[in-house]
C-alpha cells in the first residue's frame, strides 16, 4: 500500500463546476459504505474488469499506467486561488468509473487507500475526482456551508467525464459532509475569538475558584500522565475522525487566529522573559490545542486510555472559557494566569504531581483503599473511582528508595561511560517507602492502616512488577547482538506482520510508538513501563554506543555512501528512525504477563495475543525491522547492516 501521494507527482486540472452548498448536518451516512451512483437502469449490474491479465495493482494504479502517478513533473496550474494539495490532506475524494460509478468512503482521506477499499483496478475506465473548498476563507474547512470546487487529478479530464456525472459527484459530496462534520461543532469553534477570551480574564488580585483551582490541576495531571502531548492525542483523534485537511484548518485557526492572537495580546512571551524563564510556546500550545477538542463529539481519543463520559480534556476549555491559560516554564513550573497575562493566580511545581508515580493509594477513613493496576498517581485513582476531594481520604504514595551504592541492577550510559543508570523498581536491594501526600495527618490513618497499605503494595508489586519477565529481558541485548544474524522465511513472515500491523496504525492516523507507549502505561502504570522501556534502550546503547534510531540511520544512509547527516533527507530519515522506535516500543511489551488492554488504541487485528509480537520477535532474534516509506528492511549488527530488503508492495503481495 503506498501512503505517500505527494503533490509534485499529481496533476490538477480544474473543472467548470462550483457549488454553493447549505445541506445541513442531519443524516449520517455510513463511511463503510462504497457508493454505487451510476445513471438509472445501470445501478445494480456488475462492475466488470475486461483489461489484460496482469495489468494494475489492486490497491491503486500503476505508475506508468493511465491514469496512475506520472513522470516527476511540475504540477499544472490551477485556477487562482487554489493550490495543488499535498500528501494526504485532500478534501473529498471520489473514484469515478467510465460507467457512472462513484467510489468514495467517508473514513478514506487518500487515492491509495480508496483504491484498496473500493477494489477500483487500474484501467483506461475510471478518473480521480476530489472535491475541495472555494471559498477564500484563510480555514477554508471551517466553512463547509459555503461553495466548493470540484477537481480532476489526472494530466485532464476524460472526455466521457459528463457533466451529469460531475453534478453526481457534487452530490454526494453534500452527504460526505453530513458525515464528516456531524460531530464537530464548526460553526461555534470559529466564533471563538482571541479578543473574547482577553475580555473574560480576570483582573489584578482575583482569586480562582476551587473549580478553577481544580481544573487547572486536572490539566496539569493530564499533561503529565499521557503519554504524548495533549495536542497530539487531540490532532490525531481528529485527523482520524475528519480527515487531516480539516484537522489541520482545526488546529492552524485554534492556534494562529485564536491561541497566538491572545498570546501576543497577552504579550506572555515577554512576560515568561522577563523572569528569566524560557520554553513556553509548546506547552501554551498543546493548551490550545486541548481547547479545540471542546467542539467535537468523539467518544474514544487516540492515546488517552482513562474512561470518560465526555471529552477527557474538557478542563483546558473550562479553563479558557473563564479567560484562564495555562503555562509551563524551562523550570518545570506550571502557572495558571489570566488569558492577557497580566496575572498570575496560582502554581503547581512540576514535581508535586510527577513524583507521586509509585505505587499509589487513597485511603479512606472507613478503612477502604483504592488503587490498581495500571494507576500510579492518586489523581488518576480518585478520578477513577469518583472519590471527592474532602478530609474523609489520605492521598499515599509508596516509592522505591535505591541504596545506589549497593544497587544490583546497574548498566553504564552508552553515550557517557561515567555515568550510571539504575532502575529502582528492578533492582532486589530496593526499600519501598511510604509517603502521605497531605499536608496534615489525620489521626484514624494510624499504624494499622499504614500497614494495609503495606500489604497492598506488596499484592500490587506481585502483580505489576513481578509480572515483568525480567531474566529473559536481560538477554535480548547481549555481545551477541554485535554480530550480523542472517534471515529466514519465518523472519520475513514476522516482518509482514508486523508491517500490517503498523500500517493499520499508520491509516488511522495513529503513531505506533505513542499507541504502544500509551497501552503498557493503561496496563501497568507509566513508571513501570518507562523504566522498562529505559532499561531496553541503555541495553542497547551498551551494546551500540548509540540510539537504535541513530544505528540504523547511519548504517542506511552509510550503505549509499552518504556520511554527513547534514545530507540525511530528513523526510527519509525521519520514517526510518521513527519505525525503528516503534519497533523497541513493542518489544517491552512483549516481557510484561497479564497486560491485556490493547483494543482501545484503534488496532484493529487479533488483540487475544499481544498484537506488536511481530516485531519484538524480529528484535530477539537480533534482526531490526523498518521501513524508509518504500522498502521494508532488516538490519543486523553493530552497524545495523541490512540483511533483508524488499519493497513494501511484494512484502505485502499488494
Amino acid at each position: 500500500m503506498k501512503r505517500k501521494y505527494l503533490s509534485s507527482l499529481v496533476f490538477c486540472t480544474v473543472l467548470g463546476i462550483s457549488v454553493c452548498g447549505n445541506a445541513g448536518l442531519d443524516g449520517v451516512v455510513a463511511a463503510e459504505e462504497i457508493h454505487d451512483d451510476r445513471p438509472e437502469g445501470m445501478e445494480g449490474e456488475e462492475i466488470h474488469d475486461d483489461r489484460p491479465e496482469g495489468l494494475g495493482e489492486p490497491d491503486g494504479p500503476d505508475p506508468n499506467g493511465p491514469g496512475g502517478k506520472q513522470e516527476e513533473t511540475e504540477p499544472l496550474e490551477a485556477e487562482e486561488g487554489m493550490a495543488n494539495l499535498a500528501a494526504d490532506e485532500q478534501g473529498f475524494i471520489c473514484i469515478v468509473t467510465e460507467d457512472g460509478a462513484l467510489h468514495w468512503d467517508a473514513s478514506v482521506d487518500n487515492f491509495d487507500r480508496l483504491f484498496a477499499v473500493s477494489k477500483v483496478e487500474e484501467a483506461a475506465g475510471y478518473v480521480r475526482v476530489e472535491v475541495v473548498p472555494d471559498n477564500g476563507e484563510a480555514y477554508p474547512y471551517l466553512y463547509p456551508e459555503k461553495d466548493w470546487k470540484l477537481l480532476v487529478y489526472e494530466e485532464k479530464a476524460p472526455e466521457w467525464l459528463t457533466e451529469d456525472m460531475k453534478a453526481s459527484v457534487m452530490e454526494a459530496l453534500e452527504e460526505w459532509k453530513k458525515t464528516v462534520y456531524a460531530t464537530f461543532d464548526y460553526e461555534a469553534f470559529r466564533e471563538m475569538t482571541a479578543a473574547d477570551t482577553v475580555a473574560a480574564a480576570p483582573g489584578e488580585g482575583y482569586e480562582p475558584t476551587d473549580e478553577e483551582l481544580a481544573a487547572f490541576r486536572e490539566y496539569v495531571v493530564l499533561e503529565d500522565s499521557l503519554c504524548t502531548f495533549l495536542k497530539t492525542s487531540v490532532n490525531d483523534t481528529l485527523a482520524a475522525a475528519y480527515g487531516p485537511a480539516i484537522a489541520a484548518d482545526i488546529w492552524n485557526y485554534m492556534n494562529n487566529s485564536v491561541g497566538n492572537e491572545a498570546e501576543h495580546a497577552a504579550n506572555l512571551g515577554k512576560l515568561i522573559r522577563d523572569m528569566g524563564l524560557s520554553n513556553v510556546g509548546s506547552v501554551q500550545k498543546d493548551f490550545y490545542g486541548s481547547v479545540a477538542g471542546h467542539f467535537a463529539d468523539i467518544k474514544n481519543w487516540n492515546y488517552y486510555a482513562g474512561d470518560t463520559e465526555g471529552y477527557p480534556y474538557e478542563c483546558a476549555y473550562y479553563l479558557w472559557s473563564h479567560g484562564l491559560s495555562v503555562s509551563q516554564d524551562s523550570n518545570k513550573l506550571w502557572r495558571l494566569h489570566s488569558a492577557d497575562g497580566g496575572e498570575i493566580y496560582a502554581e503547581i511545581p512540576d514535581e508535586e504531581v510527577s513524583a507521586n508515580k509509585a505505587f499509589a493509594c487513597v485511603a479512606g477513613e472507613d478503612g477502604s483503599l483504592y488503587w490498581g493496576r495500571g494507576l500510579d498517581n492518586v489523581d488518576s485513582i480518585r478520578r477513577e473511582y469518583g472519590l471527592a476531594a474532602d478530609g474523609a481520604f489520605v492521598d499515599v504514595r509508596v516509592e522505591p528508595v535505591l541504596d545506589y551504592e549497593n544497587a544490583k541492577l546497574t548498566l553504564p550510559d552508552g553515550n557517557n561511560p561515567e555515568v550510571t543508570k539504575y532502575f529502582p523498581y528492578f533492582d532486589s536491594t530496593t526499600v519501598w517507602t511510604l509517603t502521605v501526600l497531605d499536608a496534615e495527618i489525620p489521626e484514624w490513618f494510624d499504624e494499622t492502616m499504614q500497614e494495609a497499605v503495606m500489604t497492598a503494595c506488596e499484592e500490587w508489586k506481585a502483580d505489576v512488577l513481578d509480572s515483568f519477565r525480567f531474566e529473559e529481558a536481560s538477554a535480548v541485548f547481549t555481545e551477541e547482538t554485535q554480530n550480523v544474524a542472517s534471515y529466514t522465511e519465518e523472519d520475513a513472515a514476522l516482518l509482514k506482520e508486523w508491517a500490517l500491523v503498523w500500517n493499520s496504525l499508520k491509516d488511522q492516523q495513529l503513531d505506533p510508538t505513542t499507541v504502544i507507549k500509551a497501552s503498557g502505561h493503561s496496563n501497568v502504570g507509566s513508571c513501570v513501563w518507562d523504566q522498562a522501556d529505559e532499561y531496553f534502550l541503555s541495553a542497547w546503547r551498551v551494546q551500540h554506543s548509540d540510539c537504535p534510531g541513530a544505528v540504523v540511520s547511519n548504517g542506511y544512509w552509510g550503505r549509499l555512501g552518504i556520511t554527513d547527516k547534514n545530507d540525511y533527507i530528513s523526510s527519509v530519515n525521519d520514517t526510518l528512525a521513527n519505525s525503528v522506535s516503534d519497533a523497541m516500543e513493542a518489544l517491552t511489551g512483549k516481557f510484561f504477563d497479564g497486560a491485556d488492554k490493547w483494543e482501545w488504541t484503534g488496532y484493529t487485528g487479533d488483540t487475544e495475543e499481544y498484537p506488536y509480537e511481530a516485531a519484538a520477535e524480529l528484535i530477539i532474534r537480533n534482526l531490526v525491522p523498518c521501513t524508509d516509506g518504500t522498502n521494508w528492511y532488516l538490519c543486523s549488527g553493530m552497524d545495523a547492516d541490512i540483511v533483508f530488503e524488499i519493497p513494501e508492495e511484494e512484502l505485502l503481495g499488494e
